[in-house]
């Protein structure tokens, strides 16, 4: 009972997270909006985490545009792992 339980807040926290971002920012996040999800000080500093491998969400370049920009999924999926994390670290 318990494990259909986590499994079904799972897909809730996943459908929640994604759509969420996808109705705030829409498929592409730009430096900006991943500096305000993430709660960085300035896009610079996104840069900065990106450049030296620590910023947690993988960043693609588009052709033809300027800039690096991640994907609402990606952003969910590390949203999602955050919450996961927290809520095991609660639960233990």
């Amino acid at each position: 009972m318990t494990g259909n339980f986590m499994r079904q807040r799972k897909l809730i926290i996943e459908y929640t997270s994604k759509q969420m971002i996808m109705q705030k920012y829409g498929p592409l996040l730009s430096l900006e909006e991943i500096r305000d999800v993430l709660k960085y000080k300035t896009e610079e500093a996104v840069k900065k985490a990106y450049y030296k491998g620590t910023l947690p969400i993988k960043l693609v370049k588009i052709e033809g545009r300027a800039g690096l920009f991640c994907s609402a999924q990606a952003m969910a999926d590390y949203i999602d792992q955050v919450d996961k994390e927290g809520t095991e670290n609660v639960m233990a």
